[in-house]
Formats: structure tokens, sequence, C-alpha cells
């Protein structure tokens, strides 16, 4: 038991070193809440805290596939996006979401001509 406590503390202090972009409450929280992806088709992984059995959809762009769609305390959500074709950036939308708490993650995927970057988050 000991062991299992000193490992949640070394993941907890792990995940609070993270980037600015972390978004974190005490029942959930994920790495980033938007990822910028190239034209090609590509896989990346979004890592997820929480305090209890979370849940995990894609609730827009089918474009995007999730290996996982959920899991409890520290866990990696392993997602995956096709070619954009298309001249204009899309965006796709993962909800994790727990008993308590949903947080939405954008993934938006540059297109021809408009880059990923480009797209303002309040456009998302």
């Amino acid at each position: 038991m000991k062991r299992y406590a000193i490992l949640f503390v070394a993941a907890v202090m792990a995940l609070c070193s993270c980037s600015k972009e972390w978004t974190s409450g005490l029942d959930l929280g994920v790495n980033s809440t938007r990822v910028n992806l190239g034209q090609l088709s590509d896989d990346f992984v979004l890592t997820v805290f929480s305090n209890q059995a979370w849940d995990a959809e894609v609730v827009e762009g089918e474009w995007l596939s999730l290996k996982e769609t959920g899991g409890s305390g520290l866990g990696y959500l392993h997602c995956s996006v096709t070619d954009n074709l298309e001249n204009n950036a899309r965006v796709a939308k993962v909800q994790l979401s727990c008993p308590s708490r949903t947080i939405v993650v954008n993934i938006v995927q540059s297109g021809n001509v408009e880059t990923a970057a480009s797209v303002p988050d309040n456009l998302l």
C-alpha cells in the first residue's frame, strides 16, 4: 500500500510540473485542451489524470479515432487522424468526462492552405 501511495504522489508531482496548458481539477485533468497537427495522418497521445473513472469520446470530427474510450487514475489516450486533403484546417473535439467534470479537447489539423496554428481559439 505504501508503494502505491509513493507512486501516486510521484505521479501528481510530475503532472504538476507540466506546461502551462495543463488543465486540472481534483477530479479530472488533461495535459492540453488544444492540439495542433500537420496536414498528414498522425498519431498522438493525450495524458489524462483523474481520481475516478473517466470516459473519452469523439464528439466532432469523424477523421479522428481513439484507441481507448476510458480509464482511471493516470492514463493515456492514444489518438489517430487521417490526412486532411482540404484547403482549410479542420477541428475535431474529444470529450473527457467523469461523474463530476467534463473537459473538451480541440484537435486542429492543418489543410493545404490554412495551418492549424492560424485558427484562433474563439473559432473552435
